[in-house]
């Protein structure tokens, strides 16, 4: 079910009506919620067990190393490092966008 949230008042209005039911505002620049899972729902476990898979995977991949492929794998390695900081980094952007969705949707800015 789709929902508008006016970007003035802040309440929810269902999809179709061209203003707002609460402050009779345009809601041609409100914001789309799609479900209340997407604001409300927790993260899945499933990035964090891909992580810590890679993570082993890496740590394995390092020990199996022969000198003739060690700077290759380094460089794997690093890569990995970076994919996982990365996935950290969008894991905490995550969050604080819930944050904020939640304080529209509950009308605090």
């Amino acid at each position: 079910m789709e929902t508008l949230i006016c970007s003035h008042c802040g309440s929810e209005n269902p999809r179709g009506p061209a203003t707002c039911a609460k402050c009779a505002e345009s809601l041609s620049t409100a914001t789309v919620k799609q479900t209340a899972a997407f604001v409300e729902g927790g993260q899945s476990m499933l990035p964090t067990l891909l992580a810590f898979g890679a993570a082993i995977a890496g740590g394995f991949g390092l020990l199996f190393l022969t000198r003739a492929t060690m700077g290759v794998g380094l460089i794997g390695f690093g890569c990995l490092l970076a994919i996982l900081g990365r996935l950290g980094q969008a894991s905490g952007q995550d969050q604080r966008m819930r944050a904020r969705f939640q304080a529209l949707r509950t009308g605090r800015s």
